[in-house]
């Protein structure tokens, strides 16, 4: 299906506003942006209520910005053919630009706008082949932007994404059984400080296990991809004393100096291989247990420098597995004293700004019963301790504390005092190191950390459970209080928590296990055939959309329907039943996310991104710093989509309010 067909469809179906796209900088490239009468449409009579003097949208974290160093942001300009005979062209609007902020847009060094762009951050134009497109901002900004201000195209792109190609690490053979690499997740950051968002690749054997299944693996590789060439920037080794799968090698990739190039942390050990050749321990180790778990061997976290792949800097992981482990139950990790190394085993790994201004690397061990976070500083020379929570520590303090943690996380500042918590399944750990609350409901699989409506204070948490009882689970992100909660005597395996349309107030939350799903106000909506993994802001009207291999699929939660925004053909997901993408973020272009999924034979990456329409250009949802920090930890444990650390959606619209420099009028047009 072609872009323009795409877009129809989606215009003549989207549950949005009732706002009027304005300001194209072409006649032509303007289209109708609402069916007034489709079912999806918002219900104003309770979009529209009355906030009286209260704060709206109400405040849901209180980062002080004047004190957070930012990420070095480029323009962000990205191009793609999104049609045979069409290409967009999409730019960042920044918090660092004047709100009236206006952009011209060239083709090959020519302005193709008749006048200066204004309103959207994203152009149509006719395709013209081998191309290359540039965006400038006319007015001064607040603070310098640099770099990612043109892209170009090649004379055979493809329709409907942009193709980055790759080569796989060789493959080799462990014990009588041959694997082959294959790209599985990945994490962007500027590696090289040109200011464009590169990609970072882990490339997982054939032969990955899970921690609870006995075999040899072979390593697990990372490389560092730019996204417009495929060029590689250098690869790395974890070598034969890490072994592969889901839950040992979370790894962070962010600007933790603030030098504007990005780094890598993650887990290493004897024969790990940096990017410029040197092997880090012994290289002629070999610690793999008969059954093939890796149990005893050192480990530690090193940063790799984001331009060449060297390691720059280790230290030991703490906490280590305990002398005394198998003997005194206070120790074991979930194991009850097993030598399988499945428990003990389980690492997570998040971005935070623990001191309300530079980012920390909090790396973790653990979370079926003995829990272990360890945050580390990077000054650009050493990693540093900042502190160590282990629950073994002083259990009469912290027993509450075992077992709660899932396989995955979330950070953000959930008690309004500018600093971040680490949400770790059911406890949090505040920003110095201590613990601030455990629900004790235990280890689930999946989290969700968002405002499910703009009017009410802070954060709250969507969970679901594993015990058999607590089913799913809605509650306070501040003070761990149950808002909602739906118990069921099984295992309540997904989660998931987005704004899928205007027709109920607030963000959705379903579940699976006959769960359902619950507006915003915890009210129930029924039984709609809704995916179970990732789903982003694709369409241009505030509301997240479905991600599958098939493509992207919004849906009106009145009528069940579900309706394509795009099309993917001849990818695949990763990560088994879990069903996700490499990866998905606000990577390029407007405040839309980017998806990136392999093709089906792995040869490539394929970045797909919005040919929607929208008539918003709000910042950048990259200078949130939840959201940046759930795209950074995304691809820990099971994959959990990124979140922003406010309410995003159409219960904004129609109040007459600035909202991440954007005024959105009130119903009346006023």
């Amino acid at each position: 299906m072609s872009g323009i067909r795409m877009s129809l469809l989606f215009f003549a179906c989207a549950a949005l506003c009732g706002i009027a796209c304005a300001g194209a900088a072409n006649a032509g490239v303007s289209r109708p942006f609402v069916d007034p009468g489709h079912p999806g449409s918002p219900d104003w009579t309770r979009r529209g209520r009355d906030v009286g003097s209260e704060a709206f949208p109400a405040p849901a974290t209180a980062y002080d910005r004047s004190k957070l160093v930012p990420e070095r942001l480029g323009r962000g300009v990205v191009a793609w053919r999104d049609s045979t005979n069409t290409v967009c062209v999409g730019w960042r609007y920044l918090s660092c630009d004047p709100v009236r902020q206006l952009f011209d847009v060239y083709c090959d060094g020519v302005k193709v706008n008749d006048r200066p762009v204004s309103t959207i951050t994203q152009l149509r134009l006719p395709y013209r082949g081998r191309a290359t497109y540039s965006v400038k901002a006319l007015m001064s900004t607040s603070r310098p932007v640099r770099g990612g201000n043109r892209w170009s195209i090649p004379a055979d792109a493809p329709v409907g994404y942009i193709r980055i190609p790759l080569s796989a690490p060789p493959g080799g053979e462990t014990h009588g059984e041959k694997y082959r690499m294959t790209p599985n997740d990945c994490s962007m950051g500027d590696l090289d400080g040109d200011g464009v968002m590169d990609l970072v690749v882990k490339w997982s054997p054939t032969n990955a296990r899970d921690n609870a299944h006995a075999g040899h693996t072979g390593p697990t590789w990372f490389e560092g991809v730019k996204v417009a060439t495929g060029r590689s920037l250098w690869r790395i080794n974890l070598g034969p004393n890490c072994r592969s799968g889901e839950h040992y090698n979370p790894f962070l990739v962010y600007d933790f100096d603030g030098d504007g190039r990005a780094e890598l942390i993650v887990r290493t050990s004897d024969g790990t291989v940096d990017g410029t050749g040197k092997t880090l321990g012994d290289p002629k180790k070999l610690w793999a247990e008969k059954h093939g778990a890796v149990i005893f061997a050192p480990l530690w976290y090193t940063v790799f420098d984001g331009r060449t792949g060297r390691a720059i800097d280790s230290v030991p992981m703490e906490p280590d597995l305990g002398k005394s482990w198998r003997v005194c139950r206070e120790w074991y990790w979930g194991d009850h004293g097993n030598l399988d190394g499945n428990r003990p085993f389980r690492f997570l790994a998040a971005l935070a700004f623990l001191d309300g201004r530079r980012p920390s690397a909090v790396m973790c061990r653990g979370y079926y019963s003995r829990t272990g976070l360890m945050a580390l500083d990077f000054d650009g020379r050493k990693l540093r301790k900042r502190w160590l929570f282990d629950t073994l520590s002083d259990m009469k303090k912290w027993g509450s504390f075992c077992g709660q943690g899932f396989h995955n996380l979330r950070t953000a500042d959930v008690d309004f005092d500018g600093k971040d918590e680490i949400i770790y399944g059911q406890m949090v750990v505040d920003d110095d190191g201590t613990g601030l609350y455990s629900t004790g409901m235990g280890h689930g699989d999946a989290i969700n950390l968002l405002q499910t409506t703009p009017y009410d204070r802070g954060l709250q948490v969507w969970t679901c459970q594993e015990n058999r009882r607590d089913g799913a689970v809605l509650r306070d992100a501040r003070t761990g209080k149950t808002i909602k909660q739906i118990k069921r005597r099984k295992d309540v395996p997904r989660a998931v928590a987005g704004d899928v349309d205007g027709c109920t107030p607030g963000t959705e939350m379903w579940s699976a296990s006959g769960i359902g799903m619950y507006d915003g106000e915890q009210n129930f909506i029924g039984w709609p055939k809704a995916g179970l993994a990732f789903w982003a802001y694709f369409a241009g009207d505030m509301t997240v959309a479905c991600v599958s291999d098939r493509g992207m699929f919004a849906m009106c939660t009145k009528t069940y329907a579900q309706w394509p925004l795009a099309r993917f053909e001849g990818v695949h997901l990763i990560n088994g039943t879990k069903s996700v993408p490499c990866l998905q973020g606000d990577m390029f272009g407007d405040w839309r996310e980017e998806v990136v999924l392999p093709s089906r034979d792995d040869a490539e990456l394929r970045l797909y991104l919005s040919p929607c329409d929208t008539p918003y250009r709000f910042w950048t949802l990259l200078e949130d710093p939840p959201y940046r920090e759930s795209v950074a930890a995304q691809n820990v444990g099971y994959n959990q989509p990124p979140q922003p650390g406010f309410y995003f959606g159409p219960d904004l619209l129609g109040h007459g309010i600035w909202f991440r420099g954007t005024y959105l009028p009130k119903r009346n047009g006023e």
